[in-house]
């Protein structure tokens, strides 16, 4: 066995201890109902939820792709977006720019663009994830009931950052409420 310099010998050189071959080897598929793999699994309704997760609205009413953020929902080409910056009308929440134009379709469709600003990439993602929801939640769903077809590019600032789900909500419901107001005047 080979030893450091001080002596002791190194872990690397030590040999582990072959596991033996079980008789049943299991691989796991697709279809394992059979195997009793599903039935140790406690029933949907006796999981623990995520913390702050509640589907039963979603459960209750039966409209289970009402609260999809769609790929249709999504304004994906640059161009389109560039196009967004110079005609729409901008509006300014407390850590977000939003420019809103007529749809040139029947629906409302959405940019989300949150800039590095020096953050890591963790940072970066979870204000995305929080973005996103609170958009999916609030902005589309009463877009679709008030029957608006908008372009709508949210741009984050700085301190967005900073910001927690329940302040982005807040953000994002003053927003709504702003568009709601506006189409109904009109």
């Amino acid at each position: 066995m080979a030893t450091r310099s001080g002596g002791r010998p190194r872990e690397t050189d030590v040999p582990s201890p072959e596991p033996e071959a079980t008789a049943e080897a299991r691989l796991s598929g697709p279809d394992e109902n059979e195997s009793g793999a599903k039935a140790d699994r406690p029933a949907a309704s006796q999981r623990p939820q995520a913390a702050g997760r509640d589907d039963t609205a979603e459960v209750a009413s039966g409209t289970s792709g009402r609260f999809r953020f769609p790929r249709s929902a999504r304004i994906r080409r640059s161009s389109e977006i560039r196009a967004l910056f110079r005609r729409g009308e901008r509006k300014r929440t407390g850590q977000f720019d939003v420019f809103v134009a007529a749809a040139p379709s029947s629906r409302t469709r959405l940019a989300l663009i949150v800039p590095k600003h020096g953050r890591s990439i963790v940072e970066r993602n979870r204000l995305k994830r929080h973005l996103r929801e609170a958009v999916r939640l609030q902005l589309l769903p009463a877009c679709r009931d008030s029957r608006l077809a908008l372009d709508i590019a949210i741009r984050a600032k700085p301190g967005a950052y900073d910001m927690g789900y329940e302040e982005v909500e807040n953000q994002i419901g003053k927003l709504v409420k702003e568009l709601c107001s506006r189409s109904s005047s009109s």
